[in-house]
């Protein structure tokens, strides 16, 4: 795909320029159900009632470093969804976007590798880049942002999180290992 079928669209919010951290990504957080066929034919319906019953199928919450504040983007359908490192959409990078943080994008992979998922939506993703992971959403109706509140903030030498020794050592050993 050529880059110059890519095309950008502004998403209006106050985090749209922002230095953004995904914090939690959380689909099909209303009413819980399954069916399943049966061995005679009929069917077993069954429902659970969610912990919290919510008003939109996807739901991202976010840390604001530029604001310093926690806001979550409430998708109230979705067709679909993924999840990605910065490195998955290098062809986007190169290209000059509307906003930093959160954009619609289309005419890019993602509409070839899942044509019938843009047919059903309006062509245009809806995208929130981060360093770290980028989530990208297809749905029939633009989402809701809203503002959780601040976040209280301490400057330290070091983070205080024992686990991300673990996980940088976890990361580079699945890198030696993938390219050896």
């Amino acid at each position: 795909m050529s880059d110059s079928a890519v095309f950008f669209e502004p998403w209006f919010t106050d985090y749209a320029d922002d230095d953004l951290h995904v914090l939690q990504i959380s689909y099909l957080n209303g009413g819980l159900d399954a069916t399943k066929l049966l061995e005679d034919g009929r069917y077993g319906h069954f429902e659970v009632q969610p912990d919290q019953p919510g008003i939109a199928e996807l739901t991202i919450k976010l840390f604001s470093y530029t604001k310093s504040e926690v806001f979550e983007v409430l998708f109230p359908d979705t067709i679909a969804h993924r999840v990605l490192d910065e490195h998955s959409l290098a062809e986007l990078w190169p290209l000059a976007r509307p906003n930093h943080a959160m954009f619609r994008v289309g005419g890019h992979g993602w509409t070839v590798e899942s044509p019938i998922s843009f047919a059903l939506g309006d062509d245009k993703s809806w995208m929130i880049v981060t360093d770290w992971d980028c989530v990208e959403v297809v749905a029939t109706t633009a989402p809701i942002v809203r503002k959780v509140g601040p976040v209280a903030r301490a400057i330290v030498d070091r983070p205080d999180d024992d686990d991300m020794g673990e996980r940088d050592e976890m990361l580079t050993s699945r890198m030696t290992k993938r390219w050896h």
